[in-house]
């Protein structure tokens, strides 16, 4: 993860980054509107991370979550987080 400078776009790496998840991070990842929410996909979870407001991420109780079904076969796994915020939309691979 990097911080943007706000004068010239340069890019710094935020204390910790790179931050582990639970697998390889395969697929993709949403931030929720309020910006302090991540959530990122592999082929069987779901990782969900807290934003601190210094960039620093940290999994939250219960983190991750798996996807019922098949793992997926591919490296294209796709999640979708609702206008709201209130729905995480991830495929099933079956």
């Amino acid at each position: 993860m990097f911080q943007i400078e706000a004068d010239t776009g340069a890019l710094t790496l935020v204390n910790g980054s790179p931050f582990p998840v639970s697998g390889p991070a395969y697929g993709s990842a949403e931030i929720n509107c309020a910006g302090d929410t991540m959530f990122v996909v592999d082929r069987s979870v779901v990782d969900v991370l807290h934003i601190s407001e210094d960039g620093t991420l940290q999994a939250i109780p219960g983190s991750p979550f798996p996807i019922p079904g098949q793992p997926y076969n591919d490296d294209d796994i796709s999640l979708f987080l609702s206008p709201d915020g209130k729905f995480l939309f991830v495929p099933n691979p079956i």
